[in-house]
């Protein structure tokens, strides 16, 4: 039997599941709630997967995509839009510096899939390719204290390795960096589904 990670790995099986359990919708009810993006924004969209997601961002964005797997990047390169770039590679330091500065970080349905040390490494080198009031944004399953046993036991069969509290989750960013604002929603998908969205938004003014 084909593994569901084989099958998701093909782009257009990986979107009709996101579309079907309602969590790309979730991705953008999420953004539309806690993240406002203005024209002309520089965004970085780590873990872009095949890059569905810049349809829904303004089209005057700047948008750089950083993924590790080839195939999602080169689906993602046959609609790229001009200003674009999408990159087949981790997202670490010398990638923050070659994009920056820049004024949005994305993250959706990342962090779950990373251990500590790895999220740290990345929230770091993400926070010094900000600018002065530059925002992070991440998007996970979280564990909550008296969440029903059907949204536990989806997150316990994620095929993330990493599902965290939000304490947890929070925990992972550089503090002394970046204020951090952090929501909890079970209502952003279509299947009934625990929603950690965490806003980091770098000190000083642009």
């Amino acid at each position: 039997m084909t593994d569901l990670r084989e099958l998701l790995a093909i782009p257009q099986i990986y979107q009709g599941f996101q579309r079907a359990g309602g969590f790309f919708g979730a991705r953008l009810a999420a953004m539309q709630r806690y993240l406002p993006i203005a024209e002309d924004t520089r965004i970085v969209d780590v873990g872009c997967g095949p890059g569905y997601l810049r349809d829904f961002l303004p089209r005057s964005s700047q948008y750089f995509g950083f993924d590790t797997d080839e195939r999602y990047i080169a689906r993602a390169r046959k609609t790229q839009q001009p200003q674009d770039r999408y990159r087949c590679q981790i997202f670490d330091e010398a990638a923050a510096t070659e994009v920056a500065p820049v004024d949005i970080i994305m993250m959706n349905g990342l962090l779950h899939h990373l251990t500590d040390d790895e999220a740290r490494n990345l929230l770091t080198a993400s926070v010094s390719a900000l600018s002065p009031g530059g925002r992070i944004f991440t998007l996970d399953g979280c564990y909550i204290p008296g969440q029903t046993l059907f949204r536990k036991t989806l997150l316990d069969w994620d095929r993330g390795q990493y599902v965290r509290t939000a304490e947890r989750y929070k925990a992972l960013f550089p503090g002394a960096a970046v204020s951090l604002s952090a929501y909890v929603d079970e209502d952003l998908s279509r299947i009934s589904y625990t929603f950690l969205s965490i806003v980091a938004t770098k000190h000083g003014t642009s």
